[in-house]
């Protein structure tokens, strides 16, 4: 694996997020999902985590999901300068860094209102 991160503060979404920004890298996903979006974007259910790793070793890591009865889902692929999740969601780094970084800041010192969260 080159990265993991669990789902549990924020769904795969944020998960994602926070990966894209801390890499500098986007990404392309597609949720397999009959969720409705907030669902499928910000569940946090247990026991989830994304995986990347190269393309190359594909194979051998679902060989072992398979082997270990592990459930599954391949996502998508790492690159390029959006995170983009299938018909949901497409913003580039830039926004999603100035989105993210300072939001928790501003709103505990007053300075962000929680209808300016909703329609940002």
């Amino acid at each position: 694996a080159r990265s993991a991160h669990d789902c549990s503060e924020g769904g795969a979404v944020v998960a994602l997020a926070e990966c894209a920004i801390a890499g500098g890298v986007g990404c392309s996903v597609f949720l397999d999902d009959d969720l409705p979006g907030v669902s499928s974007l910000f569940s946090e259910s247990q026991s989830r985590v994304i995986l990347t790793l190269a393309e190359g070793d594909m194979d051998a890591l679902l060989e072992i999901l398979a082997r270990d009865e592990v459930p599954y889902s391949v996502l998508g692929a790492v690159g390029g300068t959006c995170l983009s999740i299938g018909d949901k969601i497409d913003v580039d780094l830039g926004t999603l860094r100035a989105i993210y970084q300072g939001t928790l800041e501003r709103l505990v010192a007053g300075e962000l209102q929680t209808e300016e969260l909703r329609e940002g």
